[in-house]
């Protein structure tokens, strides 16, 4: 069969023989041969050959064979977008709706999923370019599974380029609540579905065009990020969570042609994320510095680099606000189990101390009331931190106006004297 025979005769057999071959061994005239002949149809007939491995996906009962076909489109598009080729309109007509059918396959295994979304990415790229992005098929797919399978969604989303409103609010309500979920408990959730409710969140945050949206998920991405830092997994998830998103945004830059606003938002995430820890820093910082080189980044005064220093203590007024805010938002034992980190920098830990501080003071005042149980609490984890040494004296000075707080508090009733605070001061 000669080779454009094979792309361009309904049945499968021919281009199905090339993709086993060319799983055989690189030496063998079989391999040799498929390779020549794919390498052909990729620099001739690319329209034609992703239409026809699609097929082979949709239409094979044998799973080997089916991601082997999806296997090669989603390593060959890359180099097809990287030479700048475009789908054709008459091609983009059948692959839309073959697409659909393939992500809608019953029991997708990660495997599929992992290379479909890199061929779902290149199409919705080519549909930006033909329909204006119009593709409501791809959206409505993505609502289904943010309600079915929301990790997987997230996974897709990510790779989605910039998009227009109607296509993502359509599901962004929703896609926002499960984001969250996972988020807001990392205890709940594994390291990778953690990284991708992150990105997402970093991704919602640059589509979005409603600044008070864009607060609200950089807060709830801040908070998520001291969740992490107080449960002890800042190593498994912050880190390597910002090691990805490091990756994926320089991607995204190249790809995607952020606006000013775009570019501010994703340079206030970095500036945020570096205050959490001094791990976090280094990571945050080439985010940073990656966003602010960009064409369409408008400087902003507030944003130093300086801030990314590791042995930097001074994380700026707004830095300090912000903090403070989150701190609100949090129980006591909450902020206190991050003053106890070790670690982190003396002066998140002074904003940490001083917020319980205040609550202390207007729980006394009965401004706003802490419950007894909550105060006895927050006893075992304060003779803690007493005993931490090298304390800077105003931090120090703060906690013991703490201790007094619950002291006085817990001495207000007799069966619960503190004993472990006077074995302290004795």
């Amino acid at each position: 069969m000669k080779a454009r025979e094979i792309l361009t005769s309904p049945n499968l057999d021919g281009l199905t023989m090339i993709v086993d071959n060319l799983y055989t061994r690189k030496q063998s005239e079989d391999y040799k041969t498929a390779r020549t002949l794919y390498d052909f149809f990729v620099s001739n007939f690319p329209n034609c050959l992703t239409l026809k491995l699609l097929k082979i996906y949709l239409s094979s009962s044998d799973q080997v064979l089916r991601l082997r076909s999806i296997g090669h489109l989603s390593e060959t598009l890359p180099g097809l977008r990287n030479r700048n080729f475009k789908l054709s309109l008459v091609a983009l007509h059948e692959i839309k709706p073959l697409l659909i059918s393939c992500l809608t396959r019953q029991n997708p295994r990660k495997c599929d999923t992992n290379c479909l979304r890199v061929i779902v990415s290149f199409v919705a790229e080519n549909v930006m370019s033909f329909y204006n992005g119009r593709w409501e098929e791809l959206s409505e797919y993505i609502l289904l599974l943010v309600n079915q399978d929301p990790i997987r969604a997230f996974s897709y989303f990510i790779e989605l380029p910039l998009l227009y409103e109607d296509f993502i609010n359509r599901f962004l309500e929703k896609l926002r609540e499960e984001v969250y979920k996972v988020l807001l408990h990392p205890e709940k959730n594994k390291e990778e579905a953690w990284v991708l409710a992150l990105t997402s969140a970093v991704k919602m945050g640059i589509e979005v065009s409603d600044s008070v949206m864009r607060r609200e998920i950089l807060h709830n991405v801040m908070k998520s990020a001291f969740e992490v830092m107080w449960l002890g997994m800042e190593r498994e998830f912050a880190i390597r969570g910002l090691q990805y998103l490091d990756k994926y945004l320089a991607k995204e830059a190249k790809l995607c042609k952020w606006s000013s606003k775009q570019c501010g938002f994703v340079a206030a995430f970095a500036y945020a994320i570096a205050g959490v820890g001094t791990s976090t820093k280094e990571e945050a910082k080439k985010i940073f510095v990656m966003v602010t080189n960009m064409d369409k980044y408008v400087l902003n005064p507030a944003f130093k680099l300086e801030h990314f220093r590791v042995d930097n203590q001074d994380l700026g007024v707004d830095s300090d606000r912000e903090l403070y805010y989150m701190f609100r938002q949090c129980t006591p034992m909450e902020v206190l189990s991050f003053f106890a980190i070790p670690g982190s920098d003396y002066r998140s830990r002074e904003i940490a101390i001083k917020r319980l501080h205040d609550s202390l003071c207007d729980h006394t005042s009965s401004q706003w009331e802490i419950d007894v149980s909550e105060i006895r609490g927050l006893q075992p984890l304060l003779i803690t931190c007493l005993k931490e040494e090298g304390l800077p004296e105003n931090i120090y000075k703060i906690l013991g106006q703490v201790v007094f707080h619950v002291a006085q508090e817990t001495f207000n009733y007799e069966k619960d004297p503190w004993f472990d605070l006077w074995d302290y001061i004795g």
